[in-house]
Parts: structure tokens; C-alpha cells; sequence
């Protein structure tokens, strides 16, 4: 459990079916109404996808529990918050 002010993230490997491939800054589709926050697997469903990755800015969203496992080396980070 990560201390009080910090997050904890897990470092782990991931299993990419049909991606959404964006650009850091791009702008949502109208059709997700509230943006980006509002995304869901539904809506990825919708879309034949499975995950979202922003490769230019190393960032990889997964909406499926099982598209993530423990890899060897995995390791949990603390991310400062302030």
C-alpha cells in the first residue's frame, strides 16, 4: 500500500489486441461527449479495440483486467504526489 501522498503503480506486461493509437494533445471524437475521462471499454468495444496507446508519450491504457500479468521483473513504483 503506497504512503499518504503518493500513488502506487504497478509495472507489469501487457497483452495489446486492437489498438487505438492517438497523439499526445489529440483531441477526442465528438462522439465520447465528455472527452477523454469518459472513455470506456463500451465504448472501445464500439470501436473494435481492446486498448488505447499514446506511443509518443510511452503512455498504454488497458480496459481489460486480463490484458495485464505480472511479469518477471515487476515491480511496484511510488509516484510522488506534490
Amino acid at each position: 500500500m503506497a504512503a499518504e501522498g503518493h500513488s502506487s503503480l504497478l509495472l507489469c506486461e501487457a497483452v495489446l489486441g486492437s489498438t487505438w493509437q492517438i497523439r499526445p494533445g489529440e483531441r477526442p471524437p465528438e462522439s465520447l461527449g465528455e472527452g477523454w475521462p469518459s472513455l470506456d471499454l463500451a465504448q472501445m468495444r464500439e470501436r473494435g479495440r481492446d486498448s488505447l496507446v499514446v506511443p509518443d508519450a510511452d503512455v498504454l491504457v488497458l480496459f481489460r483486467r486480463y490484458q495485464a500479468r505480472r511479469a518477471e521483473t515487476s515491480r511496484e513504483v511510488l509516484i510522488d504526489n506534490h
